[in-house]
């Protein structure tokens, strides 16, 4: 049980840590951590969430045997860096656990907002690269597209892939399924 004198106040010269974070009393509140710095993660709106699920659902259902498609859990890519992604497909899950290592995670897929734009299309690749996750999926709503990629030469990631409104992405990495943008919008 998590007492009022065990959670800071205030984070250290270092910033926040992962332990820091965990340590909050549970209030409903779902935090990124990024830099060492807490993010609070307000609920998505609707079409957010729809494309979301519909999304989850379809890469689950092409998963094979012995991965995880998640959303929700955090990706610990550091002990200051913990980005919560809109889905993440992992190996070898203890499902007890709601944090995952950058290691175990195959793919991680954001959904851009109005409120995420920066973060889901600079800022968050560049860290799950860095930590060698292979496969990043930015998700636009508007208008509905999707691009795909993946570790290149010096770690960074390059496009693999792309679908624009009435074209399909077809990804072969970590295992084949295709998505239709608008679909997750319908």
């Amino acid at each position: 049980m998590t007492t009022i004198e065990s959670v800071p106040l205030a984070p250290s010269p270092q910033g926040w840590t992962i332990s820091d974070i965990d340590a909050l009393p549970e209030n409903g509140l779902r935090y990124e951590l990024v830099d060492g710095v807490p993010r609070v993660m307000s609920p998505p709106k609707l079409k957010h969430q729809r494309a979301q699920r519909r999304l989850v659902n379809l890469v689950e259902d092409a998963a094979p045997s012995g991965l995880t498609v998640a959303d929700g859990v955090g990706v610990i890519l550091a002990p200051d860096q913990r980005p919560i992604p809109d889905l993440v497909v992992i190996r070898d899950v203890d499902p007890e656990l709601c944090n995952f290592p950058a290691a175990q995670v195959l793919l991680v897929a954001e959904i851009v907002s109005p409120s995420s734009r920066s973060d889901d299309r600079f800022r968050k690749p560049g860290l799950y690269a860095q930590a060698g996750i292979p496969v990043y999926l930015r998700v636009e709503l508007d208008p509905p597209h999707i691009v795909a990629y993946g570790l290149g030469p010096g770690g960074r990631y390059v496009e693999t892939g792309r679908a624009e409104p009435g074209q399909m992405l077809v990804l072969t990495e970590p295992f084949a399924v295709t998505i239709d943008p608008t679909s997750l919008l319908r």
